[in-house]
Formats: C-alpha cells, sequence, structure tokens
C-alpha cells in the first residue's frame, strides 16, 4: 500500500466521522501536523501505531489495507442447494465455523441472485450433487455480480473439480463434510476475508 493509499483512506474515514485533524492527533497524543504529513501521504504510521489509529476511529485495521473489509463489517455468506434436508445438517456444520457471519440459505436460483445483488456477499458454499447444473449456473452469475465472491463447492464426487476450478474457485470440498475441512477451506480464500480467519483462530 502507498503512503498517499494510506493518507486519502485516513481522511476519508477521520471526515466520515466528523473529527478534525487537532481532534485526531489529540486522540493519538500526536501533533496536528503528523496527522496532516500522512494524510498528504509525506509520512506514514509505524505498524504499532495504525491498529492505535483504527482504534480512535473505530475501524478495523484491514480498512486501511482493503476497502472491501471495511465496507462490509460482517461477512455475508450463502449456502445454495436444492434439497432442504442436507441444507439443514450442512447449515449446522457451517454456522459452527462461522458464528461470526450473516449466513442465509437458499433453494432457489431466484432467491439467491436476488440476495446477491442487494448485499455483498464474501462466501458462497455450492452443493453439486442435487442439481450441479443450477450450483454452476449460481456460481457464474455470481462472478459476475462480484469477481471477488469465494466460491466453495461441496460434493461427494471429484468429477466436478474441473470445472470448479475454471470458475476459479476458492475450494472444493469433498463430503462428508467437517469443521476441519471447512476450516481449512477458509483459511486458504482467494479473497481473504480477515475478520473471518481471526474467528477461526480463536
Amino acid at each position: 500500500m502507498t503512503d498517499q493509499l494510506f493518507g486519502r483512506k485516513l481522511k476519508e474515514i477521520r471526515l466520515k466521522k466528523g473529527l478534525t485533524q487537532k481532534e485526531l492527533a489529540d486522540l493519538l497524543f500526536v501533533s496536528r501536523r503528523c496527522i496532516g504529513n500522512w494524510e498528504a501521504g509525506r509520512r506514514k504510521p509505524d505498524i504499532i501505531t495504525i491498529p492505535m489509529i483504527a482504534d480512535a476511529l473505530k475501524v478495523d485495521t484491514n480498512y486501511f489495507f482493503n476497502r472491501d473489509s471495511y465496507s462490509i463489517p460482517v461477512p455475508n455468506v450463502i449456502i445454495f442447494n436444492n434439497e432442504k434436508t442436507i441444507i439443514s445438517e450442512d447449515t449446522q456444520l457451517i454456522k459452527k465455523v462461522l458464528s461470526c457471519t450473516n449466513l442465509k440459505v437458499f433453494d432457489s436460483l431466484k432467491e439467491a441472485l436476488s440476495y446477491a445483488h442487494s448485499t455483498s456477499v464474501s462466501i458462497v458454499f455450492l452443493d453439486l450433487d442435487d442439481n450441479y447444473a443450477d450450483s454452476f449456473f449460481l456460481a457464474k452469475e455470481l462472478t459476475t455480480i462480484s469477481n471477488k465472491t469465494n466460491l466453495i463447492f461441496i460434493s461427494e464426487d471429484p468429477q466436478y473439480a474441473l470445472n470448479a476450478l475454471d470458475l476459479f474457485c476458492s475450494g472444493y470440498i469433498l463430503k462428508p463434510l467437517s469443521q476441519k475441512k471447512i476450516s481449512e477451506q477458509l483459511e486458504h480464500l482467494r479473497f481473504p476475508v480477515n475478520k473471518l480467519i481471526r474467528n477461526i483462530h480463536q
């Protein structure tokens, strides 16, 4: 991250919080000039000071490095499966690992797409065993809505793995599901969800 980018983000959030440079400087026990230098990109705070700035401004430190982490404070997660009985079993297991997320379960393509159009979705779990055509169709549509959606496919059979890789998926889990398998996939997302990863390691 460039000093200029950090400075722009710092100024943006300071103004959004309604603080002057002097007021922020007082919260951090630094000079107003120091804040000015950071915002202008002439200087950048060290790794110890950045969390202090984040705390003072009531934002996650990732705001300064990844806009998505700031704009989506609670990650939104979708589970898609055509068969409700399987959904309930998978949902309970995934919920144990993803307790810090806003998790929605869909068995309707239309409802899942409508939700994805109205909300930024971080991760989607797609069960391929009941209707792989619908799951792949949804996956393709989701990548057109946001190219930073993590797709994780679930199946009893590895035969769909190459098709999943063609969509640049974040993971492919072979059933039966386990907390360990889910956690391992979440630790290797193509587009990391920092708040989520911290929760997994706690």
